[in-house]
């Protein structure tokens, strides 16, 4: 009985009070008749009567008896079970019945792969940055700064600082931001 308590608890089944009861009230029975009688074999003992009510509760008339029982109330279950699903399908009709779904690990993935998106849609900017000032760059026109296009230096800067602060960023918050 204690092993069979220790396999229930250790699956997180819980026993009803009774057999708790009950395991106990054996326990005492055994450890008691063992302080009396070293050689007391409560197995033993109980073995004959045990055999009785196994016979008695499996024979075929109560087992036919219990499955009646068991099929009437199932057959009730099953007619109650129309009537339940169109209350079911009323409340969705009028919207009473809402589904509620709580993903908790996905909000744990959101922060990682917002930074994520963040830095890919900045690495695109930039590289879109660098590309415009190329062309520019190959074209020679414009105003010119130290013999090279204004608008084309100046796309340069901005995707360097940009550039920068990506780096800065990962540094600051690690890779997996």
């Amino acid at each position: 009985m204690l092993d069979l308590a220790r396999v229930l608890s250790k699956n997180g089944i819980k026993m009803s009070r009774d057999y708790t009861m009950l395991t106990k009230a054996i326990v005492s029975v055994e450890e008691t008749g063992r302080v009396l009688d070293p050689e007391f074999d409560l197995v033993g003992i109980a073995e004959p009567f045990l055999r009785k009510l196994a016979l008695e509760r499996y024979r075929p008339e109560q087992l036919i008896r219990d499955f009646w029982l068991d099929s009437k109330e199932w057959a009730r279950d099953v007619r109650k079970l129309p009537g339940d699903l169109q209350r079911v399908l009323r409340r969705i009709e009028n919207e009473d019945i809402g589904v509620n779904l709580r993903l908790d690990k996905l909000d744990k993935l959101a922060e990682p792969l917002n930074g994520a998106i963040n830095r890919v849609v900045l690495a695109l900017i930039i590289g879109s940055l660098i590309i415009g000032s190329s062309m520019i760059m190959t074209t020679g026109t414009g105003p010119l700064l130290w013999g090279f296009p204004q608008l084309g230096l100046f796309g340069y800067l901005m995707s360097g600082v940009l550039g920068l602060w990506v780096i800065f960023d990962i540094l600051r918050h690690g890779k997996h931001r």
